[in-house]
């Protein structure tokens, strides 16, 4: 995994798959407690045929962890392909009264 990269209070960062290739550009939103200890929007450059499991799993989030996995605000799941420019927003679990 590459170094992050700060731009614009952001966190920038490169993965390199095996594919090699990084050519689709993905701004990560966390809420909730999946920011601690993490970040709270994140842009990464990707290689084309990632998928949101390959997000999650470096992030030691497991997929029954999440309750809301939202790409560009539509229902995603974890096989779900990202494109270049998608916005992926993840929410666990929320309680309050």
């Amino acid at each position: 995994m590459g170094s992050p990269i700060r731009n614009g209070g952001h966190i920038r960062l490169a993965i390199e798959t095996l594919k090699g290739e990084t050519d689709v550009r993905v701004t990560i939103k966390l809420f909730a407690t999946f920011r601690d200890g993490r970040f709270k929007v994140e842009e990464r450059e990707l290689s084309e045929g990632t998928c949101v499991l390959d997000i999650i799993q470096p992030l030691n989030i497991k997929p029954e962890e999440i309750a809301i996995c939202l790409l560009n605000g539509k229902d995603a799941k974890e096989h779900t392909v990202l494109k270049d420019g998608d916005t992926l927003a993840l929410f666990p679990p929320v309680g309050g009264g």
